[in-house]
């Protein structure tokens, strides 16, 4: 496409994008300018609207007011223009007509008052009760009258909706084509708030208003309507407007575009055949310049780059004779004479110099009618400096003020000086300076440029070929040196074979240091696992017993209450020791796997049986699945994979405070795969290594919420690991966790359940708390209250806070029978709560406790004025705390150490007690 019909399609399509664009604009803006303006009308419509609601009914209640205050008046002779009806209801509900307005639209087909406001929803019902109790109604009747009156006063229409449903609206006979509107605009503002404003078609703006009535069972409300009929004919003209103006535009532009572009399509042409001669090999043609335009300057442009390349041109050659004299292999003291000689030659000057650049030393290579040592002056010197450190090239003329030079017993007066920087590798390594007594017809840098590029080479070549010199001279010295030092080296060889004599024999002495301390490691697992058992053959006959008093019939529910404490904290502690026994075993490397044959329904049933107990104590639903309508044999060790699970199962229930634990278990392709899920606090991704550690856990010092040794998990990974599967983990913090057990090749044969059945156990149905838990979650309340055989108001008040229920019962029961109101916390907050509450006379004060700990909450209590004289005993079972001194020197009274000893406490506290009540009498 040639330029000229270029322009004019480009110009076209420029006027038509603005013509559409601006026309657009304009459009959008008004319609969002009148749609603003129609949403404002309504709103105020709508806020006047309920001033005048609000008006009328202050007028109706004046006008009540002014009849109930003049009660001998005849009720006939009320003329009012606001209060539609008054009436009385007896006491069977019947209605008395005291004043009804002759223009109320209202329905007394019925005398029952009930009746009465069911067929009457279109009014404004008020009660008033009269000083006899007899009651009184009045009220104001909206129909389409008043409508129609509240329409004129805001200037907008008013709908009355009742039960969601047009009742009356004002204007009925012009807004009944609006009807469908209304109806619409009544349901999307059915759920928003008053105020709320919809609008359709940009005409139809609508805003709802509810009003509460006193006795009306009706949801009545109101809707304000506007009908803008600008915005339509606006809208209308617009689609005749748009297309005026784009075609105008059009005609205009390629009128303008014809009339005001013929010098600049004649320079375009002249521009074209200039090129065309260029292309030909022609650098003589020059352009006539027939505008001032921008096409004109790009032709004065185009002249000046035609002799810029025939300049480039003999540039080149001479580039090539330079690079020939560099490529040589001279000595630098040589190249530098040659080029130096070159570049005044053809720049047309007379003086010059190039140096080389060191470290920290600038040497003066050659020179041409300047007389230079090679220390420069101190301002030369500085100058170069300042071009070796920037790295480019420094240009300077002088009109005034000229430096000057000496040359063979001259001084010339310097009026051009240049320097140019020679960089090799980002390394500048020599400088070329060339002056000048006069101003140079060219300065030459398009020259100069590329040559500094090739003399860095060439200067970079001409060093090493000197080095190489140097070397040859340096080597020869070098080998009679070496003849020297290879007597040296004789004598150095016998002491390094003395040395490696000496390092075997360290070597042998670690070594035996290493199986010493193996030695040492398998002796503390052998002491771990005989002290493991050592302590289970008593534990085991406490667990025993206390099972058989438990299950006696004849025991005290008070002493079954004790020793199922008793027994759950046994069966922890054996728990904790048979992890610390397998993991001696595994320690010492005494495992084997022993396999055996097992039916997946009967081994998940004994399970749940072991675990059911504890997911009721924490209200846990604890739920067993297999996959599928499939039971399977499986052969694997089944102790193993029982201490897996039961670990797995343990540490769910232990860290889920809600929710539920459920064990899934299903056969994929011969390989078990059994999942554990729970609801509880999950673990971070940064844990998720760490809780497979020995003697890990996640929680630590005297916040921990969860108690534990830290080896559950690691024995069950190395049990897995040991059955040639697998344990792996994934979990979301405050979402939960689930821990996948893979045992491969371990299924041999599949069976069929009952038909129609599954494999499915829970402990949902029939889930009951033990007597001790539903006393515990008692002292929770909002009294904090235990049932003690005491309850005077006027016996000594003791607060026990301990987050373990288990520690919170024993103490309870051994303080029990001493006439004290015994009450309860769990955490610091509440233990501070309870204080200002009940204001105790002594506190029991754990000191490991999540949320806030036992040294936190003495602080807050001795910093308060109010409660900083109350005693309070530490209680706690930590080893480092059982320093009398670090609880005083804390804010403590006393240290009671857990485990508790009935008699020294109950003794502590009788003293204390009576010596506090002493110092009140």
């Amino acid at each position: 496409m040639k330029i000229n019909a270029r322009i004019i399609f480009i110009t076209f399509l420029v006027v038509v994008i603005v013509s559409a664009s601006s026309s657009l604009i304009f459009f959008s803006l008004t319609n969002s300018i009148l749609e603003n303006r129609n949403k404002k009308n309504t709103l105020n419509s709508a806020n006047d609207f309920v001033f005048y609601l609000e008006s009328v009914i202050g007028k109706a209640n004046s006008e009540f007011n002014n009849y109930a205050a003049n009660t001998n008046d005849d009720p006939a002779r009320i003329d009012s223009t606001d209060l539609d009806f008054i009436f009385s209801v007896n006491e069977m509900n019947a209605i008395n007509p005291v004043f009804i307005n002759g223009s109320a639209d209202l329905n007394f087909s019925s005398n029952n008052f009930l009746q009465f406001v069911k067929n009457n929803p279109h009014v404004l019902l008020f009660e008033h009760k009269e000083d006899n109790d007899k009651i009184v109604y009045y009220g104001v009747v909206l129909n389409e009258t008043w409508l129609n009156k509240a329409a004129e006063k805001i200037r907008a229409d008013v709908t009355l909706i009742i039960n969601h449903v047009p009742y009356y609206y004002s204007n009925s006979i012009v807004n009944n084509k609006y009807l469908s509107r209304i109806v619409n605009a009544e349901q999307e503002l059915r759920f928003l708030n008053n105020f709320d404003i919809v609008s359709s078609n940009n005409e139809f703006y609508a805003v709802k208003y509810k009003a509460n009535t006193l006795l009306s069972s009706k949801d009545l409300s109101f809707l304000v309507f506007n009908i803008d009929y600008d915005l339509q004919d606006f809208l209308d003209t617009m689609k005749y407007i748009v297309p005026v103006i784009i075609i105008t535009g059009i005609l205009m532009s390629l009128i303008f575009v014809l009339l005001f572009t013929s010098k600049f399509r004649r320079q375009i042409s002249l521009l074209t055949e200039a090129t065309s001669e260029i292309n030909k090999g022609n650098l003589d043609v020059n352009v006539p310049i027939i505008t001032k335009d921008e096409v004109g300057e790009l032709s004065s442009i185009f002249n000046e780059m035609t002799l810029h390349i025939k300049n480039k041109e003999e540039l080149e050659k001479e580039y090539s004779n330079f690079v020939s004299i560099i490529n040589r292999n001279i000595t630098l003291r040589d190249l530098s004479e040659e080029v130096l000689q070159k570049l005044l030659d053809f720049i047309g000057l007379k003086f010059g110099a190039i140096y080389k650049v060191t470290d920290n030393e600038i040497l003066t290579l050659k020179s041409i009618g300047i007389d230079r040592e090679n220390n420069l002056a101190d301002e030369q010197n500085s100058l170069i400096k300042n071009v070796i450190e920037s790295k480019k090239f420094y240009e300077a003329t002088f009109e005034e003020n000229f430096p000057v030079i000496r040359s063979t017993g001259l001084e010339v007066k310097v009026k051009f000086l240049l320097l140019l920087p020679v960089v090799f590798s980002d390394e500048v390594i020599g400088i070329i300076e060339l002056i000048s007594e006069k101003y140079p017809s060219k300065s030459g840098k398009e020259y100069l440029r590329p040559i500094t590029e090739q003399l860095a080479v060439g200067m970079k070549n001409a060093m090493s070929y000197d080095a190489m010199s140097n070397l040859v001279l340096e080597l020869k010295k070098l080998n009679d040196e070496y003849i020297l030092q290879n007597e040296k080296v004789k004598g150095q060889n016998e002491e390094l074979i003395k040395l490696h004599k000496e390092i075997s024999e360290k070597a042998e002495e670690l070594e035996e240091q290493r199986e010493r301390a193996v030695e040492l490691s398998q002796v503390k697992s052998q002491f771990l696992a005989s002290m493991s058992h050592e302590l289970k053959t008593p534990l085991n006959s406490i667990i025993g017993l206390t099972e058989l008093i438990d299950k006696d019939y004849e025991t005290l529910p008070k002493t079954r209450d004790r020793v199922k404490i008793v027994l759950r904290n046994g069966k922890k502690l054996l728990s904790m020791i048979n992890n610390i026994l397998e993991f001696s075993k595994l320690e010492s490397g005494k495992y084997e796997v022993t396999e055996q044959t097992f039916l997946i329904s009967e081994f998940l049933s004994e399970i749940f049986s072991s675990t059911d107990i504890l997911a009721n104590e924490k209200n846990l639903t604890l739920t067993f699945k297999i996959d599928g309508s499939k039971n399977f044999i499986v052969t694997t060790d089944r102790d193993k994979l029982e201490q897996i699970l039961l670990n797995l199962i343990s540490n769910a229930i232990k860290f889920s405070e809600r929710g539920s634990v459920s064990v899934l278990c299903k056969n994929d392709a011969n390989n078990l795969v059994v999942k554990v899920s729970d609801t509880g606090v999950g673990i971070s991704k940064d844990d998720k290594e760490k809780i497979f550690s020995e003697f890990q856990q996640l929680e630590s010092g005297i916040n921990r919420k969860y108690s534990g040794a830290g080896l559950g998990l690691a024995i069950c990974k190395r049990f897995a690991n040991l059955l040639g599967g697998r344990l792996s983990l994934e979990s979301a913090e405050n979402v939960g966790s689930e821990f996948e057990v893979f045992i491969p090749d371990c299924i041999s044969e599949e069976l069929d359940f009952a038909a129609g059945s599954k494999f499915e156990l829970s402990n949902e149905q029939g889930r009951v708390g033990s007597k001790f838990t539903q006393n515990i979650i008692s002292a929770k309340t909002k009294n904090y209250h235990y049932n003690s055989e005491s309850n005077d108001e006027n016996n000594p008040k003791i607060l026990i806070v301990d987050d373990d229920n288990d520690a919170l019962y024993t103490v309870a029961e051994i303080l029990n029978g001493y006439g004290y109101n015994l009450n309860f916390a769990t955490n610091g907050v509440e233990c501070l709560n309870q204080i200002e509450i009940l204001k105790p006379d002594l506190v029991l004060l754990d000191i490991m406790m999540p949320e806030m700990d036992g040294f936190e909450t003495i602080k807050q209590i001795r910093n308060n004025k109010e409660f900083k004289s109350i005693i309070v005993f530490a209680l706690t079972a930590h080893a480092m705390l059982d320093d009398k001194h670090i609880i005083e020197q804390s804010g403590f009274d006393d240290l009671i150490t857990k485990p508790v000893d009935s008699t020294s406490m109950q003794l502590k506290i009788k003293q204390v007690l009576a010596s506090n009540q002493r110092k009140m009498l």
